[in-house]
């Protein structure tokens, strides 16, 4: 019997953003209960101040599984973009990289290790004191046989690496590091992936981008045509390690989270 059973609560589930009543809601219907209940399996168990607590499971109005979780104040993707006159400093978005890599090499050093699949900032959640947490374990996998994917690819096309657009792809832990290197880009210059390049708009064009080893060009690069923040030297290696093409090219996390407590400690000076 499993010692740490799976709580069911018993709440009333109305259509409240995210930030408002006493706990956040996640809402799974699209997944099926199936997939609800795969989430939050693996979700429960996890344990780290970098990861949203899951409280338990519910059931929304209409009998669909909710997943029902820690408040925070809003998403990472809604802070990078929502108040132009408020932008976050260089020092608080790498604190956030860094909370996140944190949160990765816990998943990734569990026994046996859980891998995310799917990174983004509207995934990454922010409490009242800017301390960035994970959610959304719905594509999360546990080593086993089981990370054997027969479809090709998972996550949001943007941050998903090339090698899992091939069938029978196994996950890595190399998968994460590829997405975080997206989401690095994303949160250091506030534009998504390739945002501006002719085409970017279409999912088939940008996936046989990254298969052919294009990335995002970096701020201030020939034919970049958004206004976006700069990123120095030394993150654009980061970023590059993070995204290379092959998988066993790419760093571990104990790694990145190293090289973000050194840049963080730097801007602290």
């Amino acid at each position: 019997m499993d010692p740490n059973p799976l709580p069911f609560i018993e709440i009333t589930v109305s259509d409240v953003s995210l930030g408002s009543g006493s706990f956040g809601t996640v809402f799974a219907g699209e997944y099926g209960s199936a997939q609800a209940f795969q989430e939050a399996r693996i979700w429960y168990k996890l344990r780290h101040p970098n990861i949203a607590s899951l409280y338990g499971i519910s059931k929304s109005n209409d009998g669909y599984p909710c997943l029902v979780i820690e408040r925070f104040q809003r998403t990472l993707h809604n802070r990078l973009m929502s108040d132009p006159k408020n932008v976050p400093t260089l020092q608080e978005r790498i604190k956030w990289l860094l909370d996140i890599s944190c949160a990765y090499e816990y998943l990734h050093s569990c026994n046996p290790p859980v891998y995310h699949r799917d990174l983004k900032p509207d995934n990454i959640l922010l409490d009242e004191h800017g301390k960035a947490v994970l959610t959304d374990f719905g594509l999360s996998t546990v080593q086993s046989m089981s990370s054997r994917q027969r479809k090709p690819r998972v996550g949001h096309y943007l941050y998903a690496p090339p090698e899992s657009l091939v069938l029978d792809y196994v996950v890595t832990s190399a998968y994460d590091v590829y997405s975080f290197g997206m989401t690095a880009y994303e949160v250091l210059t506030r534009h998504r992936p390739f945002l501006g390049q002719v085409q970017e708009s279409d999912p088939y064009i940008v996936m046989s981008w990254i298969c052919d080893g294009k990335r995002p060009p970096r701020c201030g690069t020939k034919g970049y045509r958004p206004q976006a923040d700069s990123i120095s030297d030394e993150v654009w290696q980061l970023i590059n390690a993070c995204w290379e093409q092959s998988p066993i090219l790419r760093p571990n996390f104990s790694s990145i989270t190293s090289t973000l407590k050194k840049l963080s400690k730097d801007l602290g000076k």
